[in-house]
């Protein structure tokens, strides 16, 4: 399929026909656990990197593949690159979200502070990551940045951090960061 020519290696590539089974990879349990999990947040909320799966009624859901959008069922679908100036206001959302997208970014530190910068004061910020990932997803990590790593990035961007390790039928890291205005 000449759309598809340079795929596994090209991530718009990957993506666009990772959406074609993107839900799947993930157990329902799992997905249902995340959601419970993300159930305290309150407000707009905008996910980042969001695929095609929405976590947080009423998002703002945000990605590069216009493919993984297509098929996300919120209504606010806005087709951008996370490693660029995010196409928002300042101050405008409750709370952010990063399912599985973290290591996935070049410029986390400055995606991050986008999400800082978008976020009103005291707003939170969840990011979501795997403890594994098959090789094929790992083939397309930008970073490596793990629990450690973030906690001190977000405690420099302004952010309060907790998190914790939890097993919602995976064993997954949950970091919420609270946006603290001096």
């Amino acid at each position: 399929i000449p759309a598809f020519a340079d795929w596994p290696y090209d991530g718009k590539q990957f993506w666009d026909a990772e959406s074609l089974c993107w839900n799947g990879r993930i157990e329902r349990e799992v997905r249902d656990s995340i959601r419970a999990e993300l159930s305290h947040l309150q407000g707009k909320n905008v996910d980042l990197g969001a695929g095609s799966v929405c976590y947080v009624p009423h998002s703002v859901v945000v990605d590069f593949s216009g493919e993984m959008l297509h098929l996300n069922p919120a209504q606010e679908k806005v087709t951008a690159n996370l490693e660029e100036k995010l196409p928002f206001a300042d101050e405008l959302f409750d709370s952010a979200t990063l399912v599985f997208v973290v290591n996935y970014i070049k410029n986390i530190h400055q995606l991050l502070r986008e999400a800082h910068r978008i976020l009103r004061a005291n707003g939170h910020m969840v990011i979501v990551q795997a403890s594994s990932v098959s090789l094929l997803h790992k083939l397309h990590y930008k970073n490596t940045m793990g629990d450690a790593e973030l906690r001190v990035l977000l405690g420099k961007l302004g952010f309060v951090v907790k998190s914790e390790q939890k097993d919602v039928g995976r064993k997954l890291l949950f970091i919420d960061a609270e946006k603290i205005v001096v």
